[in-house]
């Protein structure tokens, strides 16, 4: 689950990145837009950017769960950690006592 989690962070950020990159792609052609005669191609772009910009945004809230849903699952892997822990100590100092008792039966 934690790997899932992170490789789903890490889809979500590579995801995040090529809009990033393709947001200034459109930037730059508004840009050059903007010296030229072209109002129907630059509504088009500024429209596209705003998709862009709103599905980057989405890419990022997703990110973010992502990035907490790991951060929580770490964090139960750490409790889990600790309850084997627990146990394995408990374990051998049953072990240990079980094994006195079985000496002080043998020294009888």
């Amino acid at each position: 689950d934690v790997e899932r989690g992170e490789e789903r962070a890490a889809k979500a950020e590579g995801k995040m990145k090529s809009q990033e990159t393709e947001m200034q792609r459109m930037s730059d052609q508004l840009k050059s837009l903007e010296e030229n005669d072209g109002a129907d191609k630059e509504e088009m772009l500024e429209e596209r950017l705003r998709e862009l910009e709103e599905e980057y945004r989405t890419v990022d809230k997703e990110a973010d769960e992502a990035e907490r849903r790991v951060a929580n699952l770490n964090s139960q892997v750490d409790a889990i950690n600790n309850e084997v822990n627990t146990w394995k100590e408990k374990h051998r100092a049953t072990k240990s006592e079980l094994d006195a008792m079985l000496k002080e039966f043998g020294d009888m």
